[in-house]
Parts: structure tokens; sequence; C-alpha cells
């Protein structure tokens, strides 16, 4: 039986009680939402540990493709959102190339997957949105994570995938306003799941070594300084 409240409840806090106990009852159950995406990224996580082998898995179209598509000249570029180098040149270095370049180079960006819960949820969103949503998000979460807006606790605990998993969906708002019923569908998106190992086989087979890892015309290099990556495109020309 619920004990009544009123003759030891002033009055005046009695409406501001019963807002507040209704807007906790309203409230998503953030953990158990974010369960079956933690787990699902714990799984991805594993098979990036074992250096699970990967069989029959497709070409991965591109996280992001923009610029001239039809050009043949070509820049392939793997990102890891938990890598400070990542930040620095998406934030930076890669609007300065679409600003010199966006009108003559066909550019695909992939978001390379780790043992890190963290880069699989937000692969997992990227691969949700439409195909001209990706960049801004891409944009959106590489900027929070430069400014700490997004979770920099890499302990990989339950407790710490359920806090960047409602961070993601916070930051993203923004540029790509979903439900919480379709984000928690994006999160445990299996087809999302297959996405990213068929980008850490492709990875594999370029010999990518470390991230980001900046393709001209199928040449890998690790500068990341515009004035090197512009001397490597026009060469290419």
């Amino acid at each position: 039986m619920m004990t009544d409240l009123r003759p030891i409840v002033p009055k005046h806090l009695r409406s501001w009680m019963s807002g507040l106990i209704a807007l906790f009852l309203v409230m998503p159950a953030a953990s158990g939402e974010s369960d079956k995406a933690c787990d699902s990224a714990r799984v991805v996580q594993s098979r990036r540990l074992a250096s699970t082998p990967w069989t029959e898995l497709p070409r991965p179209v591109a996280d992001a493709a923009f610029g001239n598509q039809g050009s043949a000249l070509r820049v392939k570029i793997y990102e890891t959102l938990t890598q400070d180098a990542s930040w620095r040149f998406h934030n930076n270095v890669l609007p300065q190339l679409i600003k010199s370049y966006g009108a003559s180079v066909a550019f695909e960006i992939y978001l390379h997957p780790s043992a890190d819960f963290r880069n699989v949820l937000a692969s997992q969103l990227v691969n949700c949105s439409g195909p001209t949503d990706r960049l801004k998000v891409m944009d959106v979460l590489f900027k929070a994570m430069a400014e700490g807006k997004l979770d920099h606790d890499d302990s990989q605990s339950a407790e710490a995938c359920t806090v960047h998993y409602d961070r993601l969906y916070a930051v993203t708002q923004g540029v790509f306003p979903i439900s919480r019923a379709r984000f928690q569908g994006c999160m445990e998106s299996q087809a999302g799941l297959v996405h990213q190992d068929a980008v850490a086989k492709m990875s594999y087979d370029d010999g990518v070594r470390r991230n980001p890892a900046i393709f001209v015309n199928g040449q890998v290099a690790y500068d990341y300084e515009i004035g090197a990556i512009s001397r490597r495109v026009d060469a290419a020309r």
C-alpha cells in the first residue's frame, strides 16, 4: 500500500514531487535499451582481438563518398573515431582537401573498426544514416570527440558503453534527428556489423598499419599535413 504523503509534505511541494515522479516514470531505461547493442559490440571486439580470418565478405561501400565520383583520381581514407590523429585530420585537414579537390577527386571514407565499442557503435550510426547524411554525421562525431562531448573512457565496461550509447544519440540529433526506437535499431543492425567486418577485411588486405591511412590511387601514406597530401594528389593527376 502506498503511504499517503499529504499530511507530511507541504502543499506547495506536492505538485513538484508529482511532476518529478512522472518524469522518472517516462524516461527511457537507457542501460536496458543499450544492452543488446553493447553485447553485439563486444562480439565484434572479440573477433578483432582474436584476429578472426574473414571469408566471403562483400566489398563494402564507403561510409561516406563525396566529391567527383566519376573521376579516375581517387582518395580513400581510413579513420578511427577514438584516435586523436584522426580527429585532427578529419576536423582540420579534410575540409581543406574537400575545398581544393572536391570538384575533381572522388573521395571515400571508411570508419576503421577496432576492438573498442565506441568505434563499433559510431560505425553503426553512420552506416544507418542516409548517403547524404553520412559525412555530416561523421563531422559531428569527430568534432564531439575532440571537444570531449563523447566518452573518452576506454575501460570497455558495460557502464561506459551505456554512457557512450546515450551520448551518441544526443550529439547527432542536430544533423540526424531520429527516434530512440530507430536509433536502437541502428545500433543493433546485423547488416551494419557485417559491413564493419568487410571494412576490417579490406583494410587488412590494403595493408593498413595505423589511422588515418590516406590512399591516393591505391598508394598509401601516413602524412597528415595538407601540403604533403596535396603534392601527392597533384602528382597523381
